[in-house]
C-alpha cells in the first residue's frame, strides 16, 4: 500500500528584526524544510504580508486592514481583517494558512 501523506517538517524561525538601516521587515520570518527556504516578507510599514518559496515564487499573499472600526458580531472585539489568496497548488492551503496564523500571532505577541 502507498503512502498517502508525507510527513513534512517545518521549523519556523525569525530574522533580526532590526539592521544597521533601522527597521526592514514587520514580519521577520522564515519556515525550512529539507528542500526548502521559505521567507515570509511583509516591509515594515505595508499591509500585505507574502511567503516566497526560495526567494522566488509567491506562495500566498495576504492583505490586512490597519484598523477595523466595527466590532464583530461574534466575538464583540475590534481588529484587523485578513484577506488571503493562495498561489501553491504543491501543498495544502491550509499549511500557508498555518503558517501565516502563527506569524500573525507571534507579531501581536512581541508588541
Amino acid at each position: 500500500m502507498g503512502q498517502l501523506f508525507r510527513p513534512l517538517l517545518l521549523i519556523i524561525s525569525n530574522h533580526r528584526l532590526t539592521t544597521k538601516e533601522g527597521i526592514s521587515q514587520f514580519l521577520p520570518f522564515y519556515v525550512e524544510t529539507d528542500q526548502h527556504h521559505y521567507n515570509v516578507k511583509n516591509h515594515y510599514g505595508d499591509l500585505t504580508a507574502s511567503i516566497f518559496v526560495d526567494d522566488q515564487e509567491e506562495l500566498l499573499r495576504g492583505e490586512r486592514s490597519f484598523f477595523d472600526m466595527r466590532k464583530s458580531q461574534k466575538t464583540n472585539l475590534r481588529g484587523e481583517k485578513h484577506k488571503l489568496k493562495v498561489f501553491d497548488h504543491e501543498h495544502p492551503a491550509e499549511l500557508w494558512l498555518a503558517v501565516y496564523a502563527l506569524c500573525m500571532i507571534f507579531k501581536n505577541r512581541k508588541g
